[in-house]
């Protein structure tokens, strides 16, 4: 979802937190990046203000306990007036302790971690154009991400728009392996699909053109497939800054009965009127094969996801969706995970199958045909008992009868994702 970018106070913003645990549910510390004397279109300008904090047990009503029970940035009022006026030199990046004591605000300088050299460019993207970071602006809205940005290229003709997926600025060190984003766009040019995303420019570093910033994509403004859902129940006039936002859907275990998407009541919604499809069968038949296609594309690379969700399907300009974030994921996301999978006992590291995949394409089928943005689970551990309703341009049995082989409970009784591709073709 986009916003409009803060510049409500000139040349000071917040540019990113972030939270660290000590095992438990709370955040016990966090630190916040502040942007100051800066060019607000512009990177590698002004001067970056880290601050450091942990939780303050001597003083229960502190600003540094605010902001982690909040899991927010620093007040940037607070930093404006309490923090600022006491820093007594301001390097390129100025990185300082924060504690309150006796209600007080004190700070401290810190030393600066040892600063991570960006990668160089591998002669495998060789073939990707290049931009320099210095020529990239920063559009009026921003994305909910910190890390990724919207942009232009200055001097370009046509003032097109690119999503500028970044390293954190400046590189913090507890950053991930610096080799991550490098690994991931080397990932997205290796695949040939026009149903996954591909990186439009290499972003290479102002003083050093062979050192990788970042890279840069198509931006969609149609946004995700979420987008556009949320878009349908608005009747077609979403606000981008008031966005209308579906209930979600409850799916239950397959073991208790069926339900609608108003929990056990018939397939009528809230005003009594029965379910109409507000896309045509033959377009949610289409964005199913390009989603799958998508995926196979994937598999017949030798690759798994482990991340494929409605959020990660763009709708383009040309009405064609494009997969994006298929590189191999550490995380994961619940509402998608396969019942095979204890996610207490396994944690973040959850082997990357095809299996895995296709159970989620299955749900993300289901939520195309019905027109479903966003939906829970009543239990993960158990394969869930998807909801068809029934009306005018309701979706066809066979297409259920697919859908439903996809997020089996036996990994083994699921389709592959090429099996799939075969039986919606055969559907048209």
């Amino acid at each position: 979802m986009l916003s409009p970018r803060d510049l409500s106070e000139k040349g000071l913003r917040m540019d990113s937190f972030s939270l660290d645990s000590d095992g438990t549910v709370e955040a016990a510390s966090g630190s916040t990046t502040f942007l100051y004397q800066s060019d607000d279109e512009r990177y590698d300008t002004g001067f970056f203000i880290i601050v450091y904090y942990s939780k303050n047990a001597a003083e229960a009503n502190c600003v540094e306990n605010e902001a982690l029970e909040a899991e927010d940035s620093l007040d940037l009022m607070i930093f404006r007036n309490k923090v600022l006026p006491s820093i007594d030199k301001l390097l390129p990046v100025t990185n300082i302790d924060l504690k309150t004591v006796n209600g007080s605000v004190l700070i401290s300088p810190r030393d600066s971690p040892n600063d991570k050299i960006y990668p160089l460019i591998p002669d495998s993207l060789a073939t990707v154009p290049r931009v320099s970071i210095s020529l990239l602006r920063k559009c009026p809205m921003q994305t909910s991400h910190f890390h990724l940005d919207l942009v232009t290229i200055a001097g370009h003709s046509n003032d097109s728009w690119y999503a500028f997926k970044r390293y954190r600025i400046p590189i913090d060190h507890e950053d991930q392996p610096m080799g991550i984003l490098l690994t991931e766009v080397e990932h997205l040019n290796s695949l040939r699909s026009q149903h996954i995303i591909r990186p439009a420019f290499l972003v290479a570093d102002n003083l050093n053109s062979e050192c990788f910033r970042g890279y840069l994509t198509p931006f969609l403004p149609a946004g995700t497939l979420t987008d556009v859902f949320d878009d349908l129940l608005g009747d077609g006039t979403l606000d981008p800054m008031d966005p209308v936002v579906q209930d979600a859907v409850l799916l239950r275990p397959k073991l208790s009965q069926p339900s609608s998407r108003k929990a056990n009541t018939s397939c009528e919604d809230a005003a009594g009127k029965p379910f109409v499809s507000k896309l045509s069968w033959p377009l949610k038949h289409t964005w199913s094969i390009e989603a799958t296609s998508g995926v196979v594309a994937l598999h017949d690379n030798r690759t798994c996801s482990g991340d494929i969700k409605l959020d990660n399907i763009l709708l383009g300009r040309d009405g064609q969706l494009q997969l994006i974030d298929v590189a191999p994921q550490e995380g994961y996301t619940e509402r998608y995970m396969p019942p095979e999978f204890d996610l207490v006992q396994i944690g973040d590291e959850l082997p990357k199958t095809e299996a895995r995949d296709v159970f989620a394409l299955g749900i993300v089928l289901w939520q195309i045909a019905e027109e479903v943005g966003r939906f829970d689970r009543e239990d993960p551990l158990t394969s869930p008992c998807l909801v068809w309703e029934e009306g005018q341009g309701s979706t066809p049995q066979w297409y259920r009868d697919l859908v439903n082989s996809c997020v089996e409970e036996d990994p083994g009784e699921r389709p592959t994702a090429r099996q799939i591709l075969k039986v919606l073709r055969a559907g048209q």
